[in-house]
């Protein structure tokens, strides 16, 4: 016996060792192709930067690429999940690193890496040996069986002995168990099918073995019955548990399920009659697919218990059950609001945000396609970075020009502007100091002015730019939106006045300061696609004030606005607005018909021309960051 348990432990060294040295083959051998191709493609040699977390490995792949300008085509399947930090690493390395973690192959031709999923050859296939031993000089068998097939004993003992065993084909498949010491052929054989529920029977020098509810011929009408129990059209070939084939034409569920079931001869237990028919056409299909096919659209379902089927109604106790399922990066939030109705009127789902789960309850193969769905769609929402560049230019161009003259309560005092534009006031004695520089020279006399008259002259050119510049930064998960707000407020005074009629009449008056607001507001709406493409839904919306048309009235206001949506690469900056607002002024005041005659005019007239331009652009620049 310690023989025996040595050689099996030597037996499974050999195969771990085998395992451990064809894995690391495979990475040697792809190391020095790796280190080959890297003379001539220089990107395996870039030192990468690179620190993710949860990143699927198709993106991190695709990113490698694009920092190292590879060629790499990827399979659909590589839907593993990558947390990793690589400071300063060859590209060589970490595609070697890959392939080492994750079980990834790489092919090359020329230039292009294909990377796929490293598949291990199935082991060859060895059959068990059957312990059957013969005597051929004492005519004597020695039997030591355990779980070995029928066919495959009576295949043995016929080829030692060279007598005939039959079996039907039913009972061919059956695993039977015994230890029996040299006995003649005859003896062993009654003593095997004593221990497995078997008989033994003589025919035409032959040995005949059979179940023992198959005597006098009852396998043969079992067979029968088998293949008339069945109403409707219904044809079978059952291969093994995993390889069926089924073709029935309004049959009746239940009796299909018992006839496949115990072809196979699978445990099973029905809870209820099955009230069913169905169309069936399935081809090399498992046994528990024929049993998730043949029960859909039907109030029955199944489930396995330590090996064993129990089939019946799908509210029934002991099929229904209660699951927590937990995302692990959406929000349960709504999310039960895009769960098909088909799914969801045969559970019961309540959303449980402390542990942002799914609390479900309902039959397991339900529940089971729930679960694959909300894996589905439980992927990684993409987090968009957005960067807002507002430029705003005020420029403003304002001529004044003219003389002014007029009394005044009090005398005013001289002075004012004389270069860089003329706003100079003249009061009485400065105006009868220059009278009197006039007088006296000949006949004219002027005389001179009111103590409390003065003079104006005005001649100015102002012209202003106002550049003002923000740069704002939002983030928002995909499909929400994010929303920018710059707001000014200013108030007014508003008085009301009540009267109050009583045996008197009152007279009461409030005052209350209200308030306006002008605001600059950015609504972005971003939606990544599958090849991160970024569609923007943008809503620009500004408000600003403008002059009073009196000091206790609010402010005016003036409005833009425009909508947009645009499609933008990952990282590409896009120019929105060119919103642009002129506004023109131009006041004369002066005598009748004087203010008109050429170069008069500039002395009986006062001037005032303004001109301004206000323009808004703002870029838009969107980064997805997972």
């Amino acid at each position: 016996m310690g023989k025996v348990i040595r050689t099996i432990l030597f037996i499974l060294f050999l195969a771990i060792f085998s395992g451990v040295g064809a894995a690391q083959t495979r990475i040697d051998s792809l190391s020095v192709k790796l280190d080959s191709l890297s003379t001539h493609i220089k990107g395996l040699n870039h030192n990468i930067d690179l620190s993710v977390s949860n990143l699927p490995l198709k993106e991190f792949i695709r990113n490698v690429a694009n920092l190292t300008q590879l060629n790499i085509d990827m399979d659909d399947d590589l839907n593993q999940t990558v947390t990793n930090n690589f400071v300063g690493v060859p590209t060589k390395d970490v595609l070697l690193f890959l392939s080492k973690v994750y079980s990834l192959d790489f092919n090359f031709t020329g230039s292009i890496i294909h990377i796929r999923k490293h598949v291990e050859k199935a082991p060859r296939y060895i059959p068990k040996k059957v312990k059957v031993y013969y005597d051929s000089t004492d005519r004597l068998l020695t039997l030591d069986l355990k779980n070995d097939s029928l066919y495959r004993v009576a295949r043995k003992i016929t080829g030692l002995t060279h007598k005939n065993i039959i079996f039907s084909k039913e009972t061919g498949w059956r695993k039977i168990s015994g230890y029996i010491l040299n006995q003649d052929l005859k003896s062993a054989l009654e003593n095997l099918a004593l221990s497995n529920n078997l008989s033994v029977g003589d025919a035409e020098g032959a040995y005949v073995l059979e179940a023992d509810d198959a005597k006098n011929g009852n396998n043969r009408r079992t067979s029968s019955r088998n293949r008339s129990n069945v109403r409707g059209e219904f044809k079978y070939k059952v291969h093994s548990k995993e390889h069926l084939d089924i073709y029935g034409l309004k049959v009746d569920v239940g009796q299909v399920i018992e006839l496949i079931s115990k072809k196979l001869h699978i445990n099973y237990f029905i809870d209820s009659e099955i009230k069913a028919t169905t169309n069936l056409n399935l081809i090399n299909v498992s046994y528990d697919e024929f049993l998730s096919d043949i029960l859909q659209r039907t109030a029955y379902t199944f489930k396995v218990e330590n090996g064993i089927y129990f089939v019946g109604k799908r509210d029934a106790e002991g099929l229904r059950e209660t699951k927590v399922i937990q995302l692990m990066n959406r929000s349960v939030t709504k999310l039960s609001e895009i769960i098909p109705e088909s799914i969801k009127k045969e559970v019961s789902i309540k959303e449980f945000s402390d542990l942002n789960s799914f609390v479900v309850s309902g039959s397991s193969r339900t529940i089971a396609e729930l679960e694959m769905f909300i894996r589905q769609i439980d992927k990684v929402v993409p987090l968009i970075l957005i960067e807002v560049l507002i430029v705003d230019n005020q420029s403003s161009y304002t001529v004044s020009t003219g003389i002014d003259a007029g009394i005044t309560n009090e005398p005013i005092k001289s002075g004012g502007t004389l270069f860089s534009g003329i706003d100079f006031a003249l009061n009485s004695n400065s105006i009868n100091k220059l009278l009197n520089s006039f007088n006296g020279l000949g006949v004219v006399n002027l005389g001179k002015v009111n103590p409390n008259f003065y003079l104006t002259i005005k001649a100015l050119e102002d012209e202003g730019i106002i550049k003002v510049r923000s740069t704002p930064k939002l983030s928002t998960l995909n499909g929400q939106e994010a929303k920018l707000t710059i707001g000014n407020t200013e108030y007014y005074l508003e008085k009301r006045t009540d009267f109050i009629i009583n045996q008197t009449t009152q007279e009461r008056t409030t005052s209350q300061y209200k308030a306006v607001n002008a605001d600059f507001k950015i609504t972005i709406l971003p939606i990544v696609s599958g090849n991160e493409e970024i569609t923007l839904k943008i809503t620009v919306d500004q408000s600003d004030f403008t002059s009073r048309i009196s000091t206790e009235a609010p402010p005016g206001q003036i409005f833009r606005n425009f909508t947009s949506s645009v499609r933008v690469k990952n990282k590409e900056m896009i120019l929105l607005g060119g919103l642009e607002e002129k506004t023109g002024k131009e006041t004369n005041k002066g005598f009748p018909l004087l203010s008109r005659i050429p170069i008069l005019k500039w002395i009986f007239s006062n001037k005032t021309k303004e001109k301004s331009v206000n323009k808004l652009n703002i870029f838009v620049k969107p980064t997805v960051i997972y």
